[in-house]
C-alpha cells in the first residue's frame, strides 16, 4: 500500500512538473509507473481476496445453520408424524369404546357399565353377608367355648354324682351341635367369599372389554 502511495506520487509530481527530464530521472518515472501498476493490482488482487474469503466464511456460516435447520425441521416432522399415530390410535380406540367402529352397538358401553354396577352391588351384598356371618361365627364359638367350658365344669363336679349324667349328655350335645353350626356357617362364609372371588373376576373381564 505505501509503495503504491509512493509511486502515485512520484507520477503525479513529474505530470505536474513543467521540468526537463532526464534519462535517469524518466527510467525512474517508468519503474514508478510500472510499481504503481502492479502494486494496484496486488491491491485489488488483495480486495478480492478478502471479498471472496469473507464470502466463504458466510456460505459455510449459512450451510452450518442450514444443517441445523434441517435436523430441527426432521425432529419437528417425527415428532409431528408420532402425533398424529398416536392421536389415529386414540381415535381408533374411542370409537371402539363408543361402539362407532361397526363391531358394537351404541349402547354396549351403557351395557358394560350397568353390569359393571350390579357386579359392584352384588360383590358389596356378599361382602355384607360375609361380614354378617364372621360375626355369627365368632358368636356361636364364643356360645361354644361358654358351654364347652360349662361342660367340662359339669364334668369335674359330677365325677361323684350319678343323678346328673343325663345333665351332661345334653350339654355335650349342644356342643356338638354348636360345632356343626359353627362349620355350617365357616362352609357358607366359604362359599360366599368363592362367589366374590367370581364376581371380581368378571369385572375384571367387563373391564378388559370396556378398554
Amino acid at each position: 500500500m505505501t509503495m503504491h502511495v509512493a509511486n502515485l506520487q512520484t507520477a503525479y509530481n513529474h505530470h505536474m512538473s513543467d521540468e526537463a527530464v532526464s534519462d535517469g530521472f524518466r527510467i525512474r518515472l517508468l519503474a514508478a509507473q510500472r510499481d504503481m501498476y502492479i502494486s494496484g493490482i496486488c491491491l485489488f488482487l488483495n480486495l478480492l481476496l478478502q471479498m471472496l474469503y469473507s464470502s466463504m466464511v458466510v456460505n459455510i456460516k449459512l450451510e452450518k445453520s442450514l444443517g441445523a435447520m434441517e435436523k430441527q425441521a426432521k425432529g419437528a416432522s417425527s415428532s409431528y408424524t408420532n402425533l398424529l399415530e398416536e392421536h389415529e390410535i386414540l381415535q381408533k380406540q374411542l370409537k371402539k369404546l363408543v361402539g362407532l367402529d361397526g363391531t358394537t352397538d351404541l349402547t354396549s358401553l351403557e351395557k358394560l357399565l350397568k353390569e359393571n354396577a350390579t357386579y359392584e352391588t352384588e360383590v358389596a351384598s356378599l361382602k355384607k353377608s360375609v361380614a354378617a356371618s364372621d360375626a355369627a361365627i365368632a358368636q356361636v364359638k364364643k356360645q361354644a367355648d361358654s358351654q364347652s367350658a360349662a361342660y367340662m365344669k359339669l364334668l369335674d363336679e359330677t365325677t361323684a354324682k350319678g343323678d346328673q349324667a343325663q345333665e351332661i349328655k345334653d350339654l355335650h350335645a349342644q356342643v356338638v351341635d354348636l360345632k356343626q353350626t359353627v362349620n355350617d356357617l365357616t362352609k357358607d362364609r366359604d362359599s360366599l367369599k368363592t362367589q366374590i372371588q367370581d364376581y371380581d373376576f368378571m369385572f375384571a373381564e367387563a373391564k378388559k372389554k370396556a378398554e
